[in-house]
């Protein structure tokens, strides 16, 4: 397992090869759809944009229980 600083940078490093794979999508990428299908057995039809949405706010509720770590 690496340490915290590697970890860190691992994820900076796939989050700007998302971000400028998202960055270049046009409207018709965006809403392209997909089946996501995770831990469950079911699976969720969503759009790109759906799913992005939807891993801001999963990232978010991190971010926030790092503040609150912070402070």
């Amino acid at each position: 397992m690496p340490d915290m600083d590697t970890a860190l940078e691992l994820y900076t490093v796939e989050r700007r090869k998302l971000l400028k794979t998202l960055s270049a999508l046009d409207g018709s990428g965006w809403a392209r759809r997909g089946t996501f299908t995770g831990i469950s057995e079911r699976g969720r039809s969503q759009t790109v944009l759906s799913y992005a949405e939807r891993l801001c706010n999963h990232e978010q509720v991190h971010l926030d229980q790092i503040d609150s770590l912070l402070k």
